[in-house]
């Protein structure tokens, strides 16, 4: 599921330009929504953690996404521990606009995740008390 996404969509640079401008009036994609990765092969690390949610909610598997101000991910509970995947970081954006797939945020625990970026990733831990740093 991961890596379908991912290599099915590419992340939308412009719009995320546009948001951060301010001036998201019209976007030429649903990016932002499950619509975006799945439809149309543009997403926003919104797009990408709707579209991961659906795909773990229809097998059953316990879930939910991480969000602070700037970002969103997904929270996954595979044998009774749980693991952050973050399908945006693992699908980078690079100059040449070159399609290249990622693992390094593919199911790591909170440690991993914060020593691979301690700023991008932080959340609120009391909202989130299943993914305080041990």
């Amino acid at each position: 599921m991961h890596d379908y996404l991912i290599n099915n969509s590419v992340y939308d640079s412009e719009r995320a330009d546009q948001i951060k401008a301010g001036s998201d009036n019209n976007p030429k994609y649903l990016s932002h929504k499950a619509n975006g990765p799945l439809l149309q092969g543009m997403s926003l690390c919104s797009g990408y953690s709707d579209a991961m949610k659906i795909y773990l909610d229809r097998l059953n598997i316990p879930n939910y996404k991480i969000s602070n101000t700037d970002h969103i991910w997904n929270f996954v509970n595979l044998d009774g521990k749980w693991y952050h995947l973050d399908l945006t970081w693992d699908d980078p954006v690079t100059p040449d606009k070159q399609n290249i797939l990622l693992d390094k945020f593919f199911l790591i625990d909170t440690n991993a995740l914060l020593k691979l970026d301690p700023t991008g990733h932080l959340f609120n831990e009391n909202d989130y008390s299943e993914a305080k740093a041990k």
